[in-house]
């Protein structure tokens, strides 16, 4: 039997969970014998549910078994339609809506691993916009696409850093702000879940940088600016001041030349604010 292709059967209750060895999937079977049950499946639906039926001394109950689990909810033409509650084997539940046999909509999935999915559904797979609540304690709130995070949307880690912007196949990708616990921030662009392109990153001393970046560090043309009103505009490379450049002093003084490893290297002329010039070999 597919899960396409339901059919209602009257079980035992307890023999049934016995049979099929379903441990701990977060259904109280003495649910199903009570009067709370009947109104917490009533509330969900709305109404009372089509394929709920209880004898006289409510020990059976009308389920339909799938091939992954146990289902309750309405069905129509022998395929899931409409809002229901699937309990797979492996102790994941789903609630929510269904469009031909399969998750759609709007529903919410509690997985084994103490993962919680909420929000829109389409083909089975998270399509749309939801939230997921990750049991180490991050949380996403943003799009979806075929199951995977992608398109805008804010990621916030448990540690405090959190991010907003866009994301691509589980990764950041594209513009986003990325801000860490620790006060740093950093404005720009992504890729494969890396700083890669144009952005600026603010460092909580009062420093700060403007200019490319790749593979995650300074690389190309940029500017930093010291918090005590310095800054160098020129070449960067793996982070470092690697290149040409000009130093800009905040007395009003300049200094240009070639560095390596961050540090002035070769000969380099000094002007002066007072109209003086200089030189010096590194």
């Amino acid at each position: 039997m597919t899960s396409s292709q339901l059919s209602n059967k009257e079980y035992n209750s307890k023999q049934y969970y016995e049979d099929r060895k379903i441990k701990d999937i977060k259904y109280d079977i003495n649910l199903i014998l009570n009067d709370e049950f009947k109104e917490r499946e009533k509330k969900f639906f709305n109404s009372d549910v089509p394929n709920l039926k209880y004898n006289h001394n409510e020990e059976m109950v009308n389920t339909v078994e799938c091939d992954e689990g146990l289902y309750i909810g309405t069905i129509k033409k022998g395929l899931k339609e409409g809002k229901g509650v699937y309990y797979y084997k492996n102790n994941d539940r789903y609630e929510g809506e269904f469009k031909n046999d399969k998750k759609e909509g709007k529903g919410k999935m509690f997985y084994n691993n103490k993962n919680e999915y909420e929000g829109e559904w389409k083909n089975d797979l998270k399509d749309g916009n939801g939230i997921m609540k990750y049991e180490n304690g991050d949380k996403y709130n943003g799009e979806w696409k075929k199951d995977k995070i992608d398109g805008k949307g804010m990621y916030f880690m448990a540690n405090g850093d959190k991010y907003n912007g866009y994301f691509k196949n589980n990764v950041k990708e594209g513009k986003g702000m990325y801000f860490w616990q620790n006060g740093n921030i950093y404005n720009g662009e992504w890729k494969n879940d890396i700083k890669e392109g144009k952005g600026i990153y603010y460092i909580n001393t009062g420093d700060r940088y403007e200019g490319n970046f790749k593979y995650d560090k300074y690389e190309g043309k940029g500017v930093y600016f010291w918090s005590d009103g310095d800054r160098y505009e020129g070449d960067f490379l793996n982070g470092q001041r690697e290149g040409k450049g000009i130093m800009y002093y905040k007395n009003g003084n300049r200094k240009m030349g070639d560095y390596y490893n961050n540090n002035p290297t070769g000969k380099h002329v000094f002007l002066m604010a007072n109209g003086n010039v200089d030189t010096k070999n590194y």
